[in-house]
């Protein structure tokens, strides 16, 4: 499920990528298996990173207007 949302990122489908990703960090919230916590931690830095670079895309946009 990790690596759905990591290709949707890549293929420029951000807000998609992002739901798998809060569906990962929901479906496994309060697992006790270290496995599935590194699956959150991965997916929660991977989801951060993914509305970084939104933001940016949107300030580059916003700079164009101009």
């Amino acid at each position: 499920m990790l690596y759905n949302g990591i290709t949707l990122g890549q293929l420029g489908l951000n807000q998609e990528a992002i739901d798998v990703y809060e569906e990962i960090e929901r479906r496994y919230e309060g697992c006790d298996s270290s496995i599935l916590r590194e699956q959150i931690a991965k997916a929660s830095l991977n989801k951060a990173k993914r509305i970084e670079f939104m933001s940016r895309e949107k300030d580059k946009r916003d700079d164009q207007d101009f």
